[in-house]
């Protein structure tokens, strides 16, 4: 190339590329060429920022769209792994990280936990994703607080010893993290987890934490939704497994045959993993 001329798309200070000409036969671009790629660099650069805008916003309305729909067909969804698995796969294109996931705080049993299908983490990780939080703990005022937590170096971070997930993160080489509470009315579900931006470490942007609350909060009254669902299945197993218990004492049936059924009606009301009846 003999004669060259580059000139930057800017608009209010945003680099978007370059416009570049060259000659290969002769070197005749002159001050004009390069006043005149000016002047059409602007305008261009212009143009350009406002299609990259605007596709972007398609993308986020037709995603954001399909969450819709998901919440629109979460009713017929029976099993809360086949849920969050839908919801993983229509939450992680939005953001351009290797991790993403949902914890859910279980008020019940005390603990928050990973949830399966975890993008980014496999599932012997996402097993031992968890941390008991205490009524009244620093934990528990954490979560009430609704406050998003953002770090840089989830193992080290201040929220995350708290949260007693330090050990986790580590474990799950977890570097740059957001956990966006999940609200649904006056109930703390849990968080909607953002790890480890693909491109290498990053802060995660205004718009990336913008869409996120975005995200989060039409996925917690999806899963509000089903958690009250499959509450009332519970009990309603519950009750089915209390009544069968009550009817094998009051029957004729020999003792052993008793302490058996009862017991693995015990264990499926209690989702032990164990069960011992001791006689004195």
């Amino acid at each position: 190339i003999k004669s060259y001329i580059g000139v930057p798309f800017l608009v209010e200070n945003e680099l978007l590329g370059s416009l570049e000409v060259g000659q290969t036969t002769t070197s005749g671009l002159s001050r004009q060429d390069s006043a005149m790629l000016q002047l059409v660099a602007g305008q261009a650069a212009l143009a350009i920022r406002n299609a990259l805008r605007f596709r972007a916003e398609q993308d986020r309305v037709a995603e954001l769209s399909g969450l819709a729909k998901l919440s629109q067909a979460a009713g017929a969804i029976r099993d809360m792994q086949e849920l969050f698995g839908r919801l993983v796969e229509s939450i992680a294109p939005l953001f351009n990280v290797e991790i993403a996931g949902f914890l859910i705080h279980r008020q019940t049993e005390h603990v928050l936990q990973g949830q399966v299908p975890f993008r980014g983490l496999p599932s012997n990780v996402v097993a031992v994703y968890r941390s008991v939080i205490q009524p009244q703990s620093q934990a528990a005022h954490l979560l009430e607080s609704r406050q998003t937590i953002l770090g840089m170096d989830a193992p080290s971070d201040p929220a995350m010893r708290k949260l007693g997930l330090q050990d986790i993160a580590q474990l799950a080489s977890l570097r740059e993290i957001a956990l966006v509470p999940l609200v649904s009315g006056e109930r703390v579900l849990g968080y909607l987890q953002l790890s480890n931006h693909r491109g290498g470490p990053a802060a995660f942007t205004d718009e990336e934490l913008h869409l996120a609350y975005a995200v989060a909060g039409q996925a917690a009254a999806i899963i509000e939704n089903a958690l009250v669902v499959e509450d009332a299945r519970q009990r309603g197993q519950s009750a089915e497994s209390l009544r069968r218990i009550a009817n094998l004492v009051a029957s004729s049936a020999a003792l052993d045959e008793i302490l058996k059924f009862a017991t693995q009606d015990l264990v499926q009301l209690l989702r032990a993993d164990l069960a011992v009846v001791y006689l004195l």
